[in-house]
């Protein structure tokens, strides 16, 4: 869509719906304040209604991920980049138009980060 960004399918349909069910199923959906005392000194810069990888006990599965498709895929694309596919943070936000309808514009302190739509376009949200 802009230069250094790329869209692609990443997940099927049904990782994405099942993805969702567990994150929903877990229930520990944070407020969207700055007050967050999941994070060592419990303060949000840009806060959102998440879940931590972690908190749905899926962190190992998203790492595996990470090394085995999305560093690759990072490498491809960005000639010359060798990626150690670590992450410290890694969280799934929800956004309805009743809680949070859009993201303030921030700078995340990563290497580089990867937005993946878990539902479906023109169908789940226009």
């Amino acid at each position: 869509p802009c230069p250094d960004v790329y869209w692609f399918p990443l997940f099927t349909p049904r990782f994405c719906k099942e993805l969702v069910e567990l994150a929903d199923d877990n229930g520990g959906w944070s407020d969207g304040t700055n007050k967050d005392p999941r994070l060592a000194g419990g303060y949000e810069n840009v806060p959102t209604i998440d879940i931590h990888m972690n908190q749905m006990e899926f962190e190992q599965e998203w790492l595996w991920i990470l090394r085995h498709y999305v560093k690759p895929l990072a490498e491809k694309v960005y000639l010359g980049y060798d990626s150690a596919a670590k992450a410290i943070m890694n969280f799934i936000v929800r956004y309805k138009p009743a809680e949070q309808s859009f993201l303030r514009p921030h700078h995340d302190s990563s290497t580089y980060t990867i937005n993946v739509g878990l539902n479906r376009p023109h169908i789940d949200y226009e």
